[in-house]
């Protein structure tokens, strides 16, 4: 969603939202979706107020409540014709039908310049350390380090590495000593052992 309002709309200034953890951990901690708005600038603003997440909330069931009759209404048939037809049409329809002028009209959108790479900023940061096999583990997963040239990067056991995880692209990367590197998938941990799978 806010790959799409970036390209099409700009960067927003702000994005005003509900507590839930997606945005703002039980604890209070910075979430990963709150690390991405500060890498852009973008300012999280949270509904303390019922009365605010009230007109979230009514919004959203407004909009969850027409969308099942709408897609049957539109004859979408499947996912793929969804998105395009979520996208292009049906945000313009429901726009048409609830958006209200703002009362401040200067536009709180800063644009994206044309060489921004937006896969750098969607990114999950998390720390590991190099297994048996040059493998290192993410989310079950065990996964190999390729150079650019194809070959395993080569690295001891229990050398501390940063994996990086592109939401846009859905690919897991590993970070070692300023050097990011494509990584292939080896094999799952079962009952904490590894077992490795062949992927082509």
């Amino acid at each position: 969603m806010m790959e799409l309002l970036i390209k099409k709309k700009g960067i927003p200034l702000a994005i005003y939202s509900n507590k839930h953890t997606i945005y703002k951990s039980s604890e209070g901690n910075i979430t990963s979706f709150g690390v991405m708005m500060d890498k852009l600038g973008i300012e999280m603003i949270f509904a303390n107020t019922s009365q605010a997440k009230g007109l979230i909330e009514r919004y959203n069931s407004t909009a969850q409540r027409r969308l099942p009759n709408d897609i049957v209404r539109f004859n979408i048939k499947d996912y793929d014709q969804l998105n395009i037809w979520f996208n292009d049409f049906y945000i313009k329809y429901l726009n048409e039908k609830f958006a209200h002028l703002p009362v401040d009209p200067v536009y709180e959108f800063v644009e994206l310049t044309e060489n921004y790479d937006l896969n750098l900023v969607f990114t999950i940061s998390n720390t590991r350390k190099i297994v048996e096999g040059n493998m290192f583990s993410y989310n079950g997963y065990c996964y190999v380090p390729y150079d650019k040239n194809g070959k395993v990067v080569k690295t001891k056991t229990s050398t501390e590495i940063t994996v990086l995880y592109f939401v846009l692209e859905n690919k897991v990367r590993m970070k070692y000593i300023g050097i990011i590197y494509d990584c292939t998938l080896k094999g799952t941990n079962h009952k904490n052992r590894q077992v490795l799978i062949n992927v082509k």
